[in-house]
């Protein structure tokens, strides 16, 4: 390794320890990728539960939009529609720059957005995929009442009658 690639590497290294969780999660990202795992969090903040980006669904989403034909372009397009938003209705420069409650107002504008619209079908087609990744992580459960699949222990009460 020279010397300029150890240089960035380190510095690299230490300004992911000073930004938030959901920028070092972020950061292997390219730049024009970089807006999607906050929308996602949007859609499925911390709660009782972690946040999407915590349970790291938007590198699921990229890794399954690689295997459909159009869907890296709708999201790469979709990232640039909330840069777009970002720059109109707050002067920020970027979707990551804006405070919480300024995503959920550019968040809810795709929302609102006509049928056939990018806005729209980014929205629909991301929350539709994201929210089926987040719940299929065990974290998630817990919060349902859900405690896991039956197998491979089976329904050990098969027996009894069913509770009501």
């Amino acid at each position: 390794m020279d010397r300029r690639r150890f240089i960035s590497t380190v510095a690299q290294a230490g300004v992911l320890s000073v930004l938030p969780t959901e920028w070092a999660q972020a950061f292997p990202l390219k730049k024009e990728l970089q807006p999607f795992p906050l929308f996602i969090d949007v859609l499925l903040p911390e709660t009782d539960t972690p946040s999407a980006s915590q349970l790291m669904v938007h590198i699921e989403l990229i890794k399954h939009a690689n295997n459909i034909k159009n869907y890296p372009e709708l999201i790469k397009r979709g990232c640039f529609w909330l840069n777009k938003q970002a720059q109109t209705k707050f002067h920020k420069m970027s979707f990551i720059n804006l405070s919480d409650a300024e995503k959920i107002v550019i968040v809810k504008q795709a929302e609102k957005s006509k049928n056939g619209d990018i806005a729209k079908l980014f929205f629909e087609r991301i929350k539709q995929d994201a929210f089926w990744f987040y719940y299929a992580h065990p974290e998630t459960w817990r919060v349902l009442g859900f405690e896991g699949p039956p197998q491979p222990n089976g329904y050990l009460n098969y027996t009894k009658p069913p509770r009501i």
